[in-house]
């Protein structure tokens, strides 16, 4: 069930993204033609600007979509009158959720696929064939200074995907408690997600006002200095605070999905 509760989310999505995607695609390759076969068209070109302002606005709807559908999706599916037919289905809160949450992240991080592919695609066909051998050597050579570091990228990289987990479940979190509002429910989701960062900004200074704590978590961040070893315990130490934030946030989401549940 839980991947068809996925599926259902990919076409969900995919009727607003994917549109939005092959426009980026197409504003790219008519920039990188552009810069490739007529230079003059840059320089103080207003179509040219006008078509640089799309492909950046197009940019940015890809984040502000993402984010929307994703909110829309829970709160419409869940704590929306569609949730009356959700909650009907034999699936537990949390596989509903979980699917949510998947199809969320895959669609985030389509869009920063599709936002740095449509860069790439610009500079590859904008740039001529010098610059563009050029910009392959510069890149292996990249690639072989920073391999010793592998492992370490890519604990980043987990890092990365595990903080837009995060974001998205205190999201969810803000989204189920603001719900128990019987009026003006997106104001107190907004209220709430204020509410967690400044309970989050407190936490952080009360663990600054700890010395032995905090001396502890300074020499865990700055670790062995680069060069040398990568230092390993900084992002160790922030993929475990970032997991205990999706733990909280996820029990709170639930909860209030599941146990305090006041549909429209």
């Amino acid at each position: 069930m839980l991947g068809k509760l996925i599926g259902y989310e990919m076409k969900a999505y995919s009727r607003i993204m994917v549109p939005i995607f092959i426009a980026v695609a197409a504003l790219s390759v008519i920039i990188g033609l552009g810069l490739r076969f007529i230079p003059e068209w840059v320089g103080g070109n207003v179509l040219f600007a006008l078509t640089l302002i799309l492909y950046i606005g197009l940019l940015v709807a890809i984040a502000v979509m993402t984010t929307i559908l994703g909110i829309n999706r829970y709160y419409g599916n869940l704590l929306g009158r569609e949730g009356y037919f959700m909650f009907s289905l034999p699936v537990k809160t949390s596989t509903m959720m979980l699917a949510k949450t998947i199809g969320a992240l895959i669609w985030t991080v389509l869009g920063a696929i599709v936002g740095g592919a449509s860069i790439a695609l610009i500079s590859v066909i904008g740039f001529n064939t010098k610059d563009y051998a050029e910009i392959i050597n510069a890149f292996k050579m990249l690639l072989t200074e920073i391999k010793p570091y592998t492992g370490y990228f890519i604990l980043w990289v987990i890092v990365i995907i595990m903080a837009v987990i995060q974001l998205i479940v205190q999201v969810y979190a803000a989204v189920s408690i603001g719900s128990q509002w019987s009026g003006h429910r997106l104001i107190g989701s907004i209220l709430v997600y204020i509410g967690f960062e400044i309970i989050e900004a407190i936490i952080a200074t009360i663990i600054r006002a700890i010395h032995p704590l905090a001396n502890w978590i300074e020499r865990v961040m700055t670790g062995t200095s680069w060069g040398t070893t990568p230092n390993y315990g900084a992002p160790i130490l922030i993929l475990v605070l970032i997991l205990v934030e999706i733990v909280i946030f996820w029990v709170i989401a639930w909860y209030f999905t599941d146990r305090k549940l006041n549909l429209e």
